[in-house]
């Protein structure tokens, strides 16, 4: 008899635990949005980089210097953005990603042309060291998953993505729009 009163008290207890933890999590996402399905993320690398070539054919016509092409990002510092505790490093696979800036001349959804963002993993990255090692691009598989860059030639040109930041200011600015107060200089 106790074995099966303790047996009973055990599988009442499971399923207590497993509602708790149901009903907390949706504590914890309540308010936030859903994730955006993974495939209006990505953009094939072929698209990305017409994108950013003419993207830097219109700097390079319209100004005297060699145009900024992209920037190298710590993870750390997506971290403190994202407000994680940057002791979350350690779970990172990637220390580093690279955000290319981008022109896209005909648009895609709207009809309308327009700037883009696109956001690709870096390994071999070193921005402590003098000078600074850019590392290398890693390409994005359809579910998302990083490519080794010395596998990259196991997959087609259409089989690699890049992530596509594709909501650009002054649709999304800031509604304080601190940076963007002009000052008197």
């Amino acid at each position: 008899m106790k074995s099966i009163s303790l047996k009973i008290a055990t599988i009442l207890c499971a399923i207590t635990m497993i509602a708790c933890n149901n009903s907390n999590d949706n504590a914890l996402t309540e308010g936030r949005p859903a994730p955006v399905p993974l495939d209006s993320l990505l953009v094939p690398k072929s698209q990305a980089m017409v994108n950013i070539a003419y993207f830097d054919s219109i700097c390079s016509k319209k100004l005297s210097e060699i145009p900024i092409k992209a920037y190298t990002i710590r993870s750390q510092e997506l971290l403190v953005a994202m407000g994680l505790d940057s002791s979350l490093l350690n779970k990172v696979i990637y220390n580093n990603v690279r955000v290319y800036i981008a022109y896209q001349p005909n648009g895609e959804k709207e009809g309308t042309p327009g700037y883009k963002l696109y956001l690709v993993p870096v390994v071999g990255a070193n921005l402590d060291a003098y000078p600074p090692i850019g590392g290398k691009d890693v390409m994005l598989d359809k579910n998302g998953k990083g490519i080794k860059p010395e596998l990259l030639g196991n997959y087609a040109d259409g089989d690699q993505y890049v992530l596509d930041l594709n909501t650009p200011c002054p649709n999304t600015c800031a509604i304080n729009g601190d940076l963007l107060t002009k000052k008197k200089l």
